[in-house]
């Protein structure tokens, strides 16, 4: 693990009733916000259990202390992959000739 991975995960708080916002995670860690996603993405990828929440009024990043926790954080990631599925899905079905007029989309050019 490299120090700035280090620096990031050291950050991020363990346990789901205490978070941390991405943007308060950037700022914490002297970073973008996109810098500390990729770092979050390999940490996961390394066996770190960060999970996160997108409830609007409780959102942020944590580290799974208990199963409870983690089978919480892998239900959000398992619907966030299902929703990326289906727009893959959508767009590899997409008919490109037509999806204009099976959508109802007509362009509007503002200056």
């Amino acid at each position: 693990m490299t120090a700035r991975e280090a620096k990031v995960i050291r950050l991020i708080p363990r346990g789901s009733e205490r978070k941390v916002t991405m943007k308060d995670l950037a700022s914490l860690a002297g970073m973008d916000t996109r810098g500390v996603q990729d770092i979050i993405s390999s940490a996961k990828k390394k066996g770190v259990p960060i999970m996160s929440s997108r409830k609007a009024k409780d959102h942020g990043y944590y580290i799974a202390e208990t199963e409870a926790e983690r089978r919480n954080g892998l239900v959000n990631l398992k619907h966030q992959a299902n929703e990326i599925l289906a727009g893959i899905d959508g767009i590899t079905n997409a008919d490109l000739d037509n999806w204009e007029k099976v959508t109802g989309y007509s362009e509007v050019v503002t200056q």
